[in-house]
């Protein structure tokens, strides 16, 4: 077993801390934390020092981005369990919501409105052509412009308001809307419960 210095400047501490060391590694540094006070209280340093640089280097998704990136996490752990993507019809001005319904009703695809703020996006239908979506809006979305996909909402529940640049547009349930290409817009809901639609993201 390494003595306190040598563990010290192998940098197995550091390993151990962020779960790279292997099982008897592991059981090594934990023995010798054990036996040794005061490296226990080096590796709690170690932890505090590490988590400060995280916090001061650490890049923030962005209000627009994070949604994406944990829709993208449900959307694998589905995968992961078997679930087959279905196609997804593309959204038009003279689609139904009964269209969608077999997504909508799946017991998989709610949230809970004290569970979350800001966006919440689950993934039902992802090819090359489009990516589909159920999404909950709780008070505003990121302000944003599309310059390679037709951005489209269909209303679900819940009403909004969608400002394109000054031109704002009043949405219900059952509403059809295509967001300009090149244009600014924020989505802000306008009802006392969050704004649920489905929408796609389809390529030029």
């Amino acid at each position: 077993m390494m003595k306190y210095e040598e563990f010290i400047a192998s940098g197995i501490l550091e390993l151990y801390i962020l779960n790279y060391t292997s099982l008897e590694e592991s059981k090594e540094v934990e023995e010798m934390a054990l036996a040794c006070p005061q490296l226990l209280k080096e590796i709690e340093s170690i932890e505090i020092s590490m988590e400060k640089h995280a916090a001061a280097t650490g890049v923030n998704p962005g209000d627009a981005l994070e949604p994406e990136i944990m829709s993208t996490i449900n959307l694998m752990e589905r995968l992961k369990k078997g679930e087959v993507l279905l196609d997804v019809p593309l959204l038009s001005p003279s689609f139904k919501v009964t269209e969608y319904q077999q997504w909508i009703d799946r017991e998989d695809m709610v949230v809970d409105d004290a569970d979350f703020e800001g966006v919440v996006a689950k993934i039902i239908g992802h090819t090359e052509k489009a990516m589909s979506a159920i999404i909950w809006v709780r008070d505003m979305t990121a302000d944003e412009t599309h310059t390679k996909v037709h951005e489209r909402f269909l209303i679900l529940e819940g009403t909004c308001k969608v400002d394109v640049e000054g031109d704002i547009y009043s949405l219900q349930p059952g509403d059809y809307f295509e967001v300009p290409l090149h244009k600014h817009h924020v989505v802000t809901v306008t009802s006392s419960i969050p704004c649920k639609a489905i929408l796609q993201r389809v390529a030029l």
